[in-house]
């Protein structure tokens, strides 16, 4: 498992790259959302799975319907791309493992995404989204799997020289 994190507080948006769609789920917890985009793979054919004859609508009421509904989806027909609009102005974009998720700036991002973080091993989360706050970008996290909080000794220098190297690579 190989993840990229990013935390953008200017945007208050996070990136997560390596993850399946299930992940995005728990951003919609007490949220009201329309989905505008919905594909998956059937066979080698990237297919729409929203409703057919049916225009995109809000979701305001039993979102937990629509959220099973979702989740049962991507197990027949893994997802190859989904936006999700959210009514407070954030929005939700997944393409192919990698995860984008945006909210309002006067909306707190960072608890859903700590515990996002720690659901995948990552149990750090808190020094984890500390660090990408202070240093936005794209980050491997696999140099703090695993570890808590006090078992970190150098493993935020070796990600920030990991990142430089890579953006001194693409440039």
């Amino acid at each position: 498992m190989i993840n990229f994190f990013g935390y953008f507080k200017k945007t208050n948006h996070i990136g997560i790259w390596s993850v399946g769609f299930e992940r995005a789920v728990m951003f919609l917890k007490n949220q009201d959302f329309k989905i505008k985009q919905l594909y998956g793979f059937r066979g080698k054919e990237e297919v729409s799975l929203l409703r057919e004859n049916e225009e995109p609508s809000w979701v305001t009421k039993k979102h937990y319907i629509e959220i099973s509904w979702l989740l049962s989806e991507n197990d027949n027909t893994p997802f190859s791309y989904v936006e999700i609009e959210l009514s407070n102005g954030g929005k939700i974009n997944f393409s192919t493992g990698q995860l984008f998720v945006k909210f309002p700036k006067e909306k707190d991002l960072k608890q859903d995404t700590l515990k996002l973080l720690e659901t995948m091993g990552y149990y750090a989360s808190n020094a984890i989204f500390n660090f990408c706050e202070s240093n936005p970008g794209m980050h491997l996290l696999e140099f703090v799997l695993g570890m808590k909080e006090e078992d970190i000794t150098d493993e935020f220098e070796k990600i920030k020289a990991h990142s430089e190297r890579i953006e001194k690579d693409l440039l």
